[in-house]
């Protein structure tokens, strides 16, 4: 008997000699007898009875490994493999292994879309490499999956392409190709358990399809497997399973929609917008608000780096920040409709007239649509109110360009109208006339507005604020003295307030005037006659006074002088205060503000005084 003898160890520098392995061991060659169809089998599907399945795992490479249950009686198996037909007889197929173990290997490439597999269990003859009858232990139908399987995103066409190689089936076989789409936005996996994706299924012409319906910037997945008919029988393939992203279409924005919407009711009559349009879903959109249309040249290359949108006249400063809103477009799956509501449109006049510039903003690159241009109605401009104590007050103003009407509020909810007038009646009329008393004499802030008729509504413009000055109304008299009262020369002044001035800060100084060749136009326009503020008797003679200040409130004032100064000439009271253009904005009396009424030109009339026999 041989002893084994352990080897000596390794020296230092001297490398180890390796074990020899034992030889290995002749195979059996075992003698397969003819088959009698004696035993039962085991898998008896195609029998009525219960079938047993064969289960193949697909490996590395497309090795499939076949694996079977121990049928119990320490058989030998032998596994034959058909490319056309099941097999009912194991001489009738090719032998791919013959083993003692419940699996082996496959690496056979099979000319069509599916083979049979038949595994048959022998029984052993004690003592001889010989075997006895055989039964089927197992089998099954493989159905190869889907050859030159693929799906990819076609840019030009906006469309996911799956295809793969014609599938090639033995005669008598029918072979259909089963495919799905499944949830966009829902993890796959749920579904791909049994057969719940087929509740997906999606047509195809049996070489590929062709899904339109896709949505930019979302992974789409796809599901594919390969039935085979067979006697009435369906067997499918393992299913295969693909993603593809659909890539953002970067297109521009062809929708926008500006509505304008009157907010009156709320402070300051003003307007505001409601833009809305469409989009790729994923897709992000940047309107921009701007004065002035963005640069053409920019928009006409439609595709710039977003560096360069200050440039091109679209400032991060107009951009409209407020968020946009989100609404589904039935039977458009890749794309939703967005809403802006309630932008607002800045007051100042520059902005009557405005851009609304939709840019796609994508990889660093800004995609630009054509500007929308809105317009609002103009305003009044250059207003000026011009007071007329006697009767009206007269507003004058560039006319607002196309407007149909302009109307005078009071009040800053432009509900207390004062006056109103179309352009051919303010050319007529040479302005706006507000009847006397619609402005306070005080003075205040009145509103203009200009209404336009724009597709069948009546627009009306921003307000604009019309400052209205005060008007002071006084009326005077002169009695002279009778021709009787041969020595008493005293005529008075009366002056009564029509409406007072009530701020002593306010009050006007006035002067008598005469002028020997007309009615004075004013302080300046002839000779002062002094007023004295008491009547003159033998015991009082009263200072006299170049001119005196009118006190405020509702009390009348009388004054004197002496009449035969006036003979020969023509008299009238006047103001002394200085123009609006001297005051130049100062807080100081103003001409323009008050008004003294004359009473009848033959009162102020003494030309032909002291020429007669009473001189």
């Amino acid at each position: 008997t041989a002893t084994a003898v352990p080897s000596p160890p390794a020296q230092a520098g001297v490398p180890a000699v390796p074990a020899v392995p034992p030889p290995p061991q002749a195979p059996h060659s075992w003698v397969f007898p003819a088959y009698d169809y004696t035993r039962e089998n085991l898998d008896r599907g195609d029998e009525g009875g219960d079938a047993v399945e064969v289960s193949v795992q697909v490996m590395e490479g497309g090795v499939l490994r076949y694996t079977w249950p121990d049928a119990g009686q320490n058989e030998v198996y032998r596994v034959v493999v058909s490319e056309e037909e099941p097999v009912y007889d194991p001489a009738d197929g090719v032998d791919l292994a013959v083993t003692e173990e419940l699996s082996c290997t496959d690496s056979t490439v099979y000319p069509y879309a599916l083979h049979f597999v038949s595994v048959w269990g022998y029984e052993r003859v004690p003592g001889t490499q010989e075997l006895g009858q055989c039964r089927r232990v197992a089998s099954v139908v493989h159905v190869h999956p889907l050859s030159g399987w693929s799906v990819e995103f076609d840019e030009g066409s906006r469309a996911v392409i799956g295809r793969w190689d014609q599938v090639n089936a033995p005669q008598g076989t029918r072979c259909t190709v089963v495919t799905a789409k499944l949830p966009v936005g829902e993890s796959p996996h749920k579904y791909l358990h049994g057969s719940i994706w087929r509740s997906y299924a999606t047509a195809n012409n049996g070489a590929g399809f062709q899904d339109r319906e896709v949505v930019g910037g979302r992974r789409h997945h796809y599901v594919a497997a390969l039935e085979a008919e067979i006697d009435g029988t369906v067997y499918t393939s393992a299913i295969q399973h693909v993603s593809v992203l659909v890539t953002q279409r970067v297109e521009k924005v062809t929708d926008l929609v500006v509505e304008q919407v009157d907010n009156q009711g709320q402070g300051v009559t003003s307007l505001s917008l409601n833009l809305t349009w469409s989009e790729g879903k994923g897709s992000e959109v940047a309107i921009f608000l701007s004065r002035t249309a963005p640069n053409p040249a920019a928009v006409d290359r439609g595709r710039i780096p977003q560096a360069q949108l200050g440039a091109a006249g679209l400032r991060e400063e107009d951009r409209i920040t407020i968020p946009a809103g989100i609404e589904e477009i039935p039977d458009q799956p890749d794309r939703q409709r967005r809403s802006l509501i309630g932008v607002a449109w800045p007051d100042d006049v520059a902005w009557d007239s405005i851009y609304l510039t939709a840019v796609v903003l994508r990889d660093q690159e800004a995609t630009l649509s054509q500007p929308v241009r809105t317009k609002r109605v103009a305003p009044p401009s250059e207003v000026v109110v011009t007071r007329h104590a006697a009767s009206h007050d007269l507003v004058t103003f560039a006319w607002p360009g196309e407007a149909a009407e302009v109307q005078l509020y009071r009040d800053e909810q432009c509900q207390a109208l004062a006056a109103s007038v179309t352009q051919e009646k303010y050319g007529k009329d040479g302005g706006l006339i507000v009847e006397s008393g619609m402005l306070d004499a005080s003075g205040g802030v009145a509103y203009l507005t200009s209404l336009q008729h724009l597709a069948g509504q009546v627009k009306v413009s921003r307000p604009v604020r019309v400052q209205v000055p005060p008007l002071w109304v006084y009326r005077y008299d002169i009695r002279w003295p009778g021709v009787l009262k041969l020595r008493n020369h005293t005529a008075s002044l009366v002056i009564e307030p029509l409406l007072p001035l009530a701020d002593p800060a306010k009050a006007f100084t006035y002067c008598l005037v005469r002028n020997p060749r007309r009615l004075p136009l004013g302080p300046w326009d002839g000779e002062l006659i002094p007023l004295m503020q008491q009547e003159p008797s033998k015991d009082l003679q009263p200072e006299n006074y170049q001119a005196l200040q009118m006190p405020p409130g509702q009390t009348s004032v009388v004054q004197w002088f002496d009449s035969s100064l006036c003979n020969g000439f023509y008299v009238r009271l006047m103001v002394s205060a200085y123009t609006a253009a001297a005051a130049q904005g100062q807080d100081l009396p103003v001409l323009e503000h008050y008004a003294l009424l004359d009473p009848a030109i033959a009162t102020l009339d003494r030309t032909s005084e002291g020429k007669g026999w009473f001189k």
